[in-house]
């Protein structure tokens, strides 16, 4: 979202206004690639995140038809999942295509970066 601001060049307001609305551990952004443009609709998936075993969200998609044919032939779309604990350690995200019955799992890992920038940028 930073680098979406920057180049549109967003002021101090529109930053924290966007930043603001944003849940505590971010969002997971699932992208739905499909050759037929109504398996590409988001009502055919369902969507889990878990944390060590527990579920803390379990949603089923909604209407969404696809505008977006990629140069790939397929019919994409895209679903923002908001993460409202912040990620300790791992976060578990299952998607579930009902069409073909076809599960997708993966792992979100917390990783921190630290970076130091020292004085003499101007220099």
């Amino acid at each position: 979202m930073r680098d979406r601001l920057e180049k549109r060049g967003a002021d101090k307001d529109d930053y924290e206004r966007a930043l603001g609305s944003i849940a505590d551990g971010g969002e997971v952004r699932v992208h739905i690639g499909r050759q037929d443009l109504m398996h590409a609709n988001t009502r055919w998936y369902s969507y889990r995140l878990s944390v060590a075993d527990t579920v803390v969200l379990d949603r089923s998609g909604r209407e969404g038809i696809p505008n977006i044919r990629g140069r790939d032939g397929n019919w994409w779309n895209v679903v923002n999942i908001p993460v409202e604990q912040p990620i300790v350690d791992s976060l578990d995200v299952e998607v579930f295509d009902v069409k073909s019955q076809t599960e997708y799992r993966y792992r979100v890992v917390r990783e921190e970066r630290v970076v130091e920038v020292s004085g003499n940028e101007g220099s």
